[in-house]
């Protein structure tokens, strides 16, 4: 190997991604290429189906005189149409299921996008 040329200097900075989804806790990947794809699993949610709203969560309340419960998005400021809840669902709907899936999606995309920014500041 010949001692005049560096070629480290070629090769950008190498992180450590602990992405359970994609990556052991121990791989050692490119800043570049991690970027990529947390991009790619962004990209990968949003076209999965809907994603909830910021700040709001699922909540269940039995209905009057019934044994089945009702389940509702509840949020503390009004962004349901100026309301601060939606009706989902009766509980074990389709729709309740899908309201949860969505739920899943935007705390998933929360937990993607911070890693993003961090990696981001990073180079």
């Amino acid at each position: 190997m010949d001692d005049d040329t560096d070629d480290t200097a070629a090769i950008s900075p190498i992180v450590v991604v602990d992405d359970t989804t994609a990556f052991s806790t121990s791989m050692l990947i490119p800043v570049d290429d991690a970027i990529a794809t947390l991009e790619q699993q962004i990209r990968l949610i949003k076209s999965a189906g809907e994603i909830a709203p910021n700040g709001c969560w699922l909540e269940s309340g039995k209905c009057h005189k019934r044994k089945s419960r009702q389940v509702f998005y509840r949020s503390s400021q009004p962004i349901f149409g100026g309301k601060k809840s939606k009706y989902v669902g009766m509980e074990g709907s389709g729709k309740v299921a899908a309201a949860r899936d969505a739920i899943a999606r935007r705390n998933e995309l929360k937990r993607l996008r911070k890693q993003l920014e961090i990696l981001r500041a990073a180079t």
